[in-house]
């Protein structure tokens, strides 16, 4: 289904629309005008929602359809109501952080959980272009959400998996790209030496030819908040501190 092209390609911030006209008699109204919801889902959520409209709502008619496990269909369900500010809001809002314990452990995972624990559960971090994101521990402790992405929670383990790349690849990576039609999991951009290929194959679970989300624009900028990744234009890599950490010569 085609929609709206609903953020930025350059700094990914949500758009608006400034100007609506009437193809009939030509009239022109000029405005902020904000977008639905729905205009912001991306392709993946837009096409769950209308497998679940044609299986009016019935999951195991939508597993049908899209050939998935019960509890996967469940996720993505929870993950579109989400998209859709649909359930409670899982960012911390509380300031005790005696509960959630911190490791000593050199993975990237455990160093941001750390950080965002030692900040009291909320942070602000920045994307390569400045503008400012905030992002929030779960309650749970195990994962952080940032309004800027699809409204779920991501596992630290995701950063651990974007370090491994940058190790293989000797400490620098390609950020890659998954926003065009042609950028789909296995392409140029999108592939095993890409940080927006990796979060795909491994942390996703998406096979060659799939489409992804590429959430990379602000998991680069948390990287460089605490100190694991220079965030460059076009690509990412490992600071000297933290290589040092990890035994590689950067």
């Amino acid at each position: 289904m085609e929609k709206l092209l609903s953020c930025c390609p350059v700094c990914k911030e949500p758009l608006v629309a400034k100007v609506l006209s009437c193809p009939q008699c030509n009239l022109e109204l000029a405005n902020d005008f904000k977008l639905s919801p729905f205009d912001y889902l991306y392709d993946e959520d837009m096409d769950f929602l209308v497998c679940f409209l044609r299986a009016k709502g019935n999951l195991k008619t939508l597993q049908a359809y899209l050939g998935i496990s019960y509890p996967t269909a469940k996720k993505r369900l929870e993950q579109l109501l989400r998209a859709l500010n649909l359930t409670e809001n899982d960012d911390l809002e509380v300031t005790d952080m005696t509960y959630y314990q911190t490791t000593t452990s050199h993975n990237a995972s455990s160093i941001i959980r750390n950080k965002l624990i030692e900040s009291n559960g909320k942070a602000t971090i920045h994307t390569y272009d400045g503008t400012p994101h905030e992002i929030f521990l779960t309650k749970d402790g195990n994962a952080f959400t940032c309004k800027a992405l699809p409204n779920v929670p991501y596992e630290f383990k995701i950063f651990d998996y974007i370090v491994n790349l940058l190790l293989r690849e000797g400490g620098r990576a390609s950020k890659g790209q998954a926003r065009g039609k042609a950028d789909k999991v296995g392409s140029p951009k999108c592939n095993e030496h890409t940080v927006t290929g990796v979060i795909a194959m491994e942390y996703y679970g998406k096979s060659e030819g799939e489409s992804v989300f590429d959430p990379v624009f602000i998991l680069a900028g948390i990287l460089e908040w605490a100190d694991i990744a220079k965030n460059g234009w076009g690509y990412i890599e490992l600071t000297n501190n933290y290589g040092a950490k990890v035994g590689l010569d950067v």
